[in-house]
């Protein structure tokens, strides 16, 4: 009996078939074929991915389509495969974004005594792997001053 069904697995899945990636994390706002299935050949992008600290579910029959355009050796299981694809985010914080306007506007020649204020502030999402700029209370480079206008 357990042969039986060590053979039935392996005729389920042929040799060099791709295999449904059924959670991905996404590294951009593209989908590539790499991010749905694990063995693809020939790796390509297929498209926009959600908004940063989004997902996007992609059901089987899209999936069907996808492999048939894109010549991938996978065909659904059944109508409940899917493949759920997150691009993970952070909000940027109030000190971050007022640390970085003020410094690109003093950069740009306003007074380094200025005062820069963000009021209804929305934070917007980055990239769970972005570096924000660095918070008020970090040390930062001294900027040259900017020169008078001629």
């Amino acid at each position: 009996m357990r042969r039986m069904m060590l053979a039935a697995l392996l005729l389920a899945a042929p040799a060099g078939a791709a295999t449904l990636r059924p959670f991905g994390t996404l590294a951009g706002p593209v989908v590539r074929l790499s991010d749905l299935w694990d063995g693809v050949t020939a790796d390509r992008a297929i498209g926009p991915g959600p908004p940063i600290g989004g997902r996007i579910v992609v059901g089987a029959a899209q999936l069907g389509a996808i492999a048939r355009q894109f010549s991938v050796d996978w065909q659904p299981a059944s109508p409940g495969d899917q493949a759920v694809l997150e691009w993970l985010g952070q909000p940027l914080t109030r000190d971050a974004a007022l640390q970085s306007v003020t410094q690109s506007l003093q950069a740009a020649g306003i007074p380094a005594d200025a005062t820069v204020e963000l009021t209804l502030f929305t934070p917007p999402m980055i990239p769970a792997n972005a570096t924000p700029p660095p918070s008020p209370t970090s040390p930062t480079t001294p900027r040259p001053a900017a020169s008078p206008p001629p």
